[in-house]
C-alpha cells in the first residue's frame, strides 16, 4: 500500500509539472471527456485519483441555448458552499460555464454519485482568498495559469439551494 501511494504521488507530481505546458491543455481535454463520462456513470473519481484534484460535474443552463450543460470543475469546499475557479486550463478566455452561471445561477454539482442543487454567485474578495489558497494547495499549476493569462481568474461560490427561496 505504501508503494502504491508513492507511485500515485509521483504520477501526480508529473501531471502537475506537465500541466504548466501548453501541450497539456490539448491532451487534458482529449482524455478528460472519456474519463469524465466514466466517472459520472460509475461515481469513481478517475480524474481526482490521477491528479488529487477534487473533481465535480457542474450542470448549468446554457446562457444562449437554455439547454443543460455538464462540465468538469474542480470543486473546492469552503465555508458555506463550494468554490470554483474559472481558469479554463489557463487559457485567455473564460469557460462557457462561467457565462452560464452569470445568466442562470441555478445549477447542480455531482460529486461521486451524489448530486446537489446550488445557487451560484461570484465570490466575494475574502472568499476569493480562501478559494485561491485551497485551490493552489491542491493544484499548484493554478498559480502558473494565473500568471500566463491576461485576465483575472474568476471565482464562484455555489451555495446550497436549500438556503435560498426558489
Amino acid at each position: 500500500m505504501k508503494q502504491l501511494r508513492l507511485i500515485v504521488e509521483r504520477l501526480r507530481a508529473l501531471l502537475h509539472a506537465w500541466a504548466l505546458r501548453p501541450s497539456f491543455t490539448k491532451f487534458g481535454k482529449a482524455v478528460a471527456r472519456p474519463l469524465d463520462l466514466v466517472t459520472r456513470r460509475t461515481g469513481v473519481p478517475f480524474t481526482s485519483l490521477a491528479t488529487g484534484i477534487p473533481t465535480g460535474y457542474l450542470t448549468s443552463t446554457g446562457a444562449k441555448t437554455g439547454e443543460a450543460r455538464i462540465n468538469p470543475v474542480f470543486a473546492i469546499d469552503i465555508e458555506g458552499g463550494v468554490g470554483l475557479v474559472a481558469s479554463n486550463w489557463g487559457q485567455n478566455f473564460r469557460p462557457g460555464w462561467h457565462y452560464n452561471l452569470l445568466a442562470n445561477p441555478r445549477c447542480e454539482l455531482q460529486r461521486g454519485r451524489v448530486t446537489t442543487r446550488h445557487i451560484a454567485r461570484p465570490a466575494k474578495p475574502d472568499e476569493r482568498v480562501d478559494i485561491w489558497r485551497k485551490a493552489t494547495e491542491v493544484y499548484p499549476p493554478w498559480k502558473e495559469y494565473a500568471d500566463r493569462v491576461e485576465r483575472e481568474l474568476d471565482m464562484f461560490v455555489l451555495e446550497p439551494a436549500a438556503t435560498h427561496s426558489l
